[in-house]
């Protein structure tokens, strides 16, 4: 099967948003969505805070050494 992308043949080929893929008489669009990041704003926080006592803990432990 002959493969084109936007109309040229190929054999190998960087695919970019909206390029259009035809293998015989099927063309195909190809696209990619963008991305959505859920909020991490709240687990990052925590993490810190844990750090944060991790840091205080390894203190107090070597203060409390002879």
């Amino acid at each position: 099967a002959l493969a084109t992308v936007n109309g040229w043949p190929v054999q190998s080929v960087l695919l970019r948003n909206g390029d259009t893929i035809a293998l015989g008489s099927v063309k195909l669009q190809f696209w990619l969505s963008p991305t959505r990041q859920s909020g991490l704003r709240i687990w990052g926080m925590w993490v810190w805070i844990a750090l944060f006592g991790i840091l205080v803990a390894e203190i107090g432990l070597l203060a409390w050494l002879p």
